[in-house]
């Protein structure tokens, strides 16, 4: 479900069926956050994700972040992502959340091959990057 900032998600079973019940507005937070609580009684397997709006069939969500299980009567916050990593996956498949191990191939990174992360406030919409291998096979990302 997607949610704004300053809301929290309702996660509920209705009918025999767990989904999103209700959004409503936090007015106890002026920090640029968004919450769920579960209600449903067992704890819940979520994922942040980004959301693609352009489909007419409705939102596709892209999991970014594996959260694991939320327990009942339990709530989560975040705010929004601010840095951007890139990732050499082999065999990767759209939707798929990251392993651990995959996290060990970072593609930004500084001079001396650390990593380093891009602060999305920062970009443009005009920013762009050159994915390529080299003479050696390493894949390199690089701002274009």
């Amino acid at each position: 479900m997607p949610v704004d900032l300053k809301h929290m998600a309702i996660l509920a079973t209705e009918n025999g069926l767990v989904d999103f019940a209700e959004t409503r507005k936090m007015t106890n937070t002026q920090a640029p956050i968004v919450s769920v609580f579960n209600k449903t009684g067992v704890p819940q397997h979520l994922a942040l994700c980004s959301v693609d709006d352009s489909d007419p069939e409705g939102p596709k969500f892209y999991p970014v972040v594996d959260l694991g299980n939320l327990k009942h009567n339990t709530t989560i916050e975040c705010g929004p992502p601010v840095m951007l990593q890139a990732y050499a996956v082999s065999g990767y498949k759209e939707g798929q959340i990251l392993k651990p191990g995959d996290l060990n191939r970072v593609l930004f990174v500084d001079p001396a091959g650390d990593p380093q992360p891009r602060d999305i406030r920062q970009m443009t919409s005009g920013d762009a990057f050159r994915l390529y291998t080299n003479y050696s096979g390493k894949v390199i990302l690089e701002s274009a």
